[in-house]
């Protein structure tokens, strides 16, 4: 995923010279709303109607940034050339360096063509079968039968962690340390303190001389694979771009753009499982439905929720004037649940017609690269696990939480299921 979905920094994380001195007439919306109380990060949604509703683009003086909630505000500022992506102040730049994500213009067009050849669409169909439905069937396979398991830890993470390990090029001997340095990293990108930023560096102090020494070693053999690394090795060896550098930090960034975000939603995806357990006999067996199903849930329960712009020049955004250099942060989430688009936008409907009006993978030209590749392996997620299992259902005690700021998702969650006799259980 890219960069409309890389971006970690709480709302009102940063501070653009020339734009704290600017006041509003009015009230600001923001002055109330706490993002890190725990009754926002419990349910967000309220707030966010309120805001589509009475001020749907507008200037916080509290958090020195503007802020974009309604469909109609998102989308304008995803899509038009007048707002940004570069920033010094991001996350995944202060922690990879300039990437496609972080990049606009000519450099952003060259790395993002780079990184297209790389994913390929076209070999979705190959991932599929020689990854990850057997990297998913295999952690399904480790899943406990009839008893309470982490299934955040044991499953939601490990899948894509695995999955993007495999389509990367990384070889499963180096698994558990890809898992180890890749932890550290993603904690940073999920929530930006000091030390967090302190331990992701020294992740990468970990990870980016392994990579280099990776890449070296294949490009002295000469071999060049179907795997993401292999097809950026071609590249640079047939067009000398992208630079070596530059592939190190593209297959760094995959980790927290392919990985963090899917879990995430994989997790998502099981909750509402749980939490409404007639879909499951409604999606077993029915791939169409599990599509609608994912699709679904990607808007009412998305991953991440916020994504930062910066005016590249002084704009407006629904007659609501911004000045250059003025930061935005935009809802995607909240955008998902603006009734000018959905009917009952608050209430979970599986069979609601696919939209392309979803904006979880973003908007523009920094919409997710990977979107698709993504919705493959969470669709078999689902439909591997319905083929397994006979039931899926919360252990007992208090129900997880999904829960979140700017990433939303549960962080712990107790699953018991049982799993369909087989030849050998008989």
């Amino acid at each position: 995923m890219d960069g409309g979905l890389r971006a970690p920094e709480l709302c009102g994380g940063e501070t653009v010279t020339g734009v704290a001195q600017i006041k509003e007439a009015v009230s600001d919306p923001l002055a109330e709303v706490d993002f890190l109380g725990r009754a926002f990060q419990d349910d967000p949604y309220p707030v966010y109607a309120k805001l589509i509703k009475e001020t749907p683009f507008f200037y916080s003086d509290r958090y020195r940034q503007y802020f974009a909630f309604s469909a109609e505000a998102v989308r304008a500022v995803m899509v038009s050339k007048d707002f940004t992506v570069e920033s010094p102040f991001r996350a995944s730049r202060i922690m990879f360096g300039p990437t496609v994500v972080d990049l606009d213009g000519e450099n952003h067009r060259r790395l993002r063509i780079a990184l297209s050849e790389a994913i390929n669409v076209g070999k979705n169909q190959q991932y599929r079968e020689e990854i990850i439905l057997p990297t998913i069937r295999e952690r399904v396979a480790d899943l406990k039968d009839g008893e309470a398991q982490n299934w955040v830890s044991d499953f939601c993470d490990l899948v894509p962690l695995q999955v993007m390990s495999r389509i990367i090029g990384i070889p499963d001997s180096d698994f558990d340390f890809f898992k180890r340095v890749c932890a550290p990293i993603i904690s940073y990108l999920d929530f930006a303190t000091p030390e967090t930023k302190a331990a992701g560096i020294a992740a990468m102090g970990e990870l980016v001389p392994y990579l280099d020494d990776l890449l070296a070693g294949l490009v002295e053999v000469g071999s060049f694979d179907s795997s993401i690394i292999g097809s950026y090795l071609r590249q640079q060896h047939e067009n000398g771009q992208p630079s070596m550098v530059e592939i190190t930090r593209h297959v760094s960034l995959l980790i927290p753009a392919a990985i963090d975000t899917t879990n995430r939603l994989i997790a998502n995806c099981i909750w509402l499982l749980c939490d409404t357990p007639d879909l499951q006999k409604k999606l077993r067996g029915d791939t169409a439905a599990i599509s609608n199903f994912v699709t679904e849930v990607m808007r009412y329960e998305p991953p991440i929720h916020t994504t930062l712009r910066l005016a590249a020049k002084a704009t407006e955004v629904l007659g609501v004037p911004v000045p250059a250099g003025a930061a935005v942060t935009v809802n995607l989430a909240a955008a998902a649940r603006d009734p000018a688009l959905f009917d009952g936008p608050d209430n979970f409907d599986s069979e609601r017609p696919p939209s392309n009006r979803v904006l979880s993978f973003g908007a523009g030209k920094h919409q997710c690269v990977g979107k698709n590749l993504a919705t493959i392996e969470i669709c078999d997620c689902v439909e591997v696990l319905l083929d397994t299992f006979a039931d899926i259902a919360f252990a007992p005690g208090p129900k997880p939480q999904i829960t979140g700021t700017a990433f939303r998702s549960p962080v712990v969650m107790p699953i018991i299921a049982h799993k369909f006799p087989t030849e050998e259980t008989l």
